[in-house]
């Protein structure tokens, strides 16, 4: 039954190594959620699986087959939809938009040599310990909501194993 499931990512995106290397991602601290991803993987198999035990023609075997690559490669590319509509969020937040504003303000005064420049130092730590605060309280959110997208897909670890889509 595995065949199916593979069929929904293309094969190329997997290298020996890589597949190693996830795999020992399961092994460190904090892999469980990458199990977690390969048991609900598994679930879905072992779904079509004893569906397709149950069937009572040829012909119906094939159609859930069918249905369960379809089912699949539909649960991917939502996965794959979800975290993009995710990450343009990210990237629209008031943290992110401000750290890009402070960014070009302070790259702007130092080109220009302007009165920005004299402004105390501490002044301009306190504007980079907000921008980096910022980028790292939206990462923090990014992380959470992406793990309860991948949650809900039984798709998401070979979209994992494939490299994903991480901030």
């Amino acid at each position: 039954m595995l065949p199916l499931a593979v069929e929904v990512v293309s094969p190329d995106g997997f290298s020996l190594e890589s597949l190693v290397r996830f795999c020992q991602l399961e092994e460190k601290s904090g892999g469980n959620a990458y199990r977690d991803l390969r048991h609900r993987l598994c679930e879905a198999i072992d779904s079509q699986a004893i569906k397709l035990a149950a069937a009572e023609s040829p012909r119906d075997m094939e159609e859930i087959k069918r249905q369960f690559r379809e089912d699949m490669r539909d649960d991917y590319d939502a996965l794959r939809e979800s975290l993009k509509l995710e990450a343009k969020q990210v990237v629209g937040t008031k943290e992110i938009v401000i750290s890009m504003i402070l960014t070009a303000v302070q790259a702007a005064a130092a080109l220009r040599g302007s009165v920005l420049n004299t402004v105390p130092g501490i002044l301009a730590g306190t504007g980079a310990a907000v921008a980096i605060g910022g980028l790292y309280s939206t990462k923090s959110r990014f992380a959470v909501t992406r793990r309860g997208v991948l949650e809900r897909h039984p798709t998401a670890y070979l979209y994992e194993a494939k490299g994903g889509l991480r901030l």
